[in-house]
């Protein structure tokens, strides 16, 4: 979830109402960093977790386009969602720095044709910390300022 603010989204927002994109409906079970955390502390200080692995995701698979409407509810501003190419994208993140088997890999591949994986939700966070896993929402009301 925190992904959200490192790529530039919570700027963008706060300085222009508005995110680009190039995948709008691109799907990812994104998980909040405190599942992450609570998933560890079990696992390190409970019995019953050696040799054990766990794939983690949050309770929902989101887009880019749900995950705008879910901030722009939160902060209360109409947050604009602008489509942009995949040339486009490709051009933003080399700028960043990011070299072309990155971008081709991580933001072309996951973005255009995310792996089954990436969007697919587990009960993991509730099966081992007994509590359900935190929802994209939630993670903005705790961080509603980085957009406003």
């Amino acid at each position: 979830m925190k992904n959200a603010l490192y790529s530039g989204w919570s700027e963008s927002i706060q300085k222009e109402g508005m995110i680009l994109t190039a995948f709008p409906d691109s799907l990812s079970a994104r998980i909040h960093e405190a599942d992450i955390a609570d998933v560890a502390v079990k696992a390190l200080t409970e019995e019953g977790h050696d040799k054990r692995t766990y794939d983690l995701t949050g309770p929902e698979a989101l887009s880019p386009r749900s995950i705008v409407k879910q901030i722009s509810a939160v902060i209360d501003k109409y947050i604009d969602l602008v489509e942009i190419t995949e040339e486009q994208v490709k051009q933003e993140w080399k700028c960043k720095g990011y070299d072309n088997e990155f971008i081709k890999y991580f933001i072309i591949g996951m973005g255009k044709n995310p792996p089954k994986a990436a969007y697919t939700v587990l009960p993991t966070v509730e099966q081992v910390t007994g509590k359900p896993a935190r929802t994209f929402t939630q993670w903005v009301n705790e961080n509603k300022h980085y957009f406003v």
